[in-house]
């Protein structure tokens, strides 16, 4: 499940678009390296992607409580 980005820094954004666009395509492993550093900084479009994709198993080991986190 994609979230739309609604972060007002661009650069922000655009690592965050980068994401989208690689999940996209189905490169799991893309989307988590754009997602997880702005996971890390608070973003919380970001930390849910890469709770879905912990959850789902997709680019990384199926893993249900790193996904809560």
């Amino acid at each position: 499940m994609l979230v739309p980005s609604l972060n007002i820094d661009s650069s922000f954004s655009a690592d965050y678009e980068k994401g989208v666009d690689a999940s996209l395509r189905g490169d799991y492993e893309a989307a988590m390296e754009e997602w997880k550093p702005l996971a890390k900084r608070g973003g919380a479009t970001s930390q849910f992607q890469v709770g879905w994709l912990y959850n789902q198993g997709k680019g990384v080991t199926r893993n249900y409580v790193t996904a809560v986190k």
